[in-house]
């Protein structure tokens, strides 16, 4: 069978993102792949979607993740069939694994969704099909698909023992995460050694990696919900050199804290990533 791929340069993408609410169109029967990542939410009915050569019944509620490569297309659909589409390009869904530690195959999963999130879903799709260029809505979408991505990632790790999980709620606030792995080590109570091995074991990097992407997560919030300087940010949120800082905030997200700040007060709202 002849599989055909979707490339991201042949899309009318708005800056990193596509979105679509099918409303009831019929969905594609046609077996392809893309190059970019697709976020689909079920918004009501029911469809067969063929997921990697696997039949799957998505109902009102489903919500699942393609990642580049991955085989799909749409069997067959009930009246009524409501499915938000986002694409999102690869470079910008890099950034969003890496601060938030994830890697392809966490993201090949079923989700469930809540009536209130499917609500806040469609609202915010709405008012990016009113407004293409709405970039905080499209990553709003992201922001709630990565809280039920990290929720089921929490699921997967309830063997963690009960003193190391406390440590993990202590070590997320700012002022330990901006202190960093020596603020880790000390109220963990455990060696540098054991407190490695026990991160890698249940959040598969290490205690520096951890403590780096917390303190990217604010970061990232202060710089695109706030107006102090990006300096003082760097220094609050426990970097010392402001040339790694910058480096760091380009690597993860693919721009300067300057264009974060542009991007996020260009329609008067911000971007949503969730600290977890």
């Amino acid at each position: 069978m002849e599989i055909s791929c979707l490339h991201a340069d042949r899309i009318q993408f708005r800056g990193a993102y596509y979105l679509q609410i099918t409303a009831g169109r019929t969905l594609s029967p046609v077996v392809h792949s893309h190059d970019f990542y697709e976020f689909i939410f079920v918004l009501s009915g029911e469809c067969c979607h063929v997921f990697n050569h696997a039949s799957q019944t998505c109902s009102c509620g489903t919500f699942f993740v393609l990642i580049p490569g991955d085989v799909h297309s749409f069997r067959s659909q009930k009246e009524n069939t409501n499915d938000l589409a986002l694409s999102v390009k690869a470079e910008e869904m890099k950034g969003f694994l890496t601060v938030f530690s994830l890697h392809d195959a966490d993201l090949c999963r079923l989700f469930r969704l809540s009536p209130d999130l499917r609500n806040t879903l469609e609202t915010l799709a709405n008012q990016s099909l009113f407004d293409p260029c709405n970039t905080s809505a499209y990553k709003s979408i992201m922001g709630i698909a990565f809280t039920q991505i990290m929720q089921a990632q929490a699921r997967f790790t309830r063997d963690m023992p009960a003193d190391f999980e406390e440590v993990i709620g202590k070590i997320n606030r700012i002022e330990n995460a901006a202190e960093g792995v020596a603020a880790f080590a000390r109220l963990a109570g455990y060696s540098h050694t054991q407190l490695w091995r026990l991160t890698k074991k249940y959040l598969g990097v290490s205690p520096a990696e951890y403590i780096c992407n917390i303190r990217i997560r604010y970061a990232y919030d202060m710089i695109a919900y706030g107006d102090s300087p990006f300096q003082e940010i760097a220094n609050e949120v426990g970097f010392s050199s402001f040339s790694h800082f910058i480096q760091l905030i380009r690597k993860y997200f693919g721009m300067s804290p300057s264009q974060i700040r542009r991007e996020a007060h260009k329609t008067g709202s911000h971007p949503v990533i969730p600290i977890t």
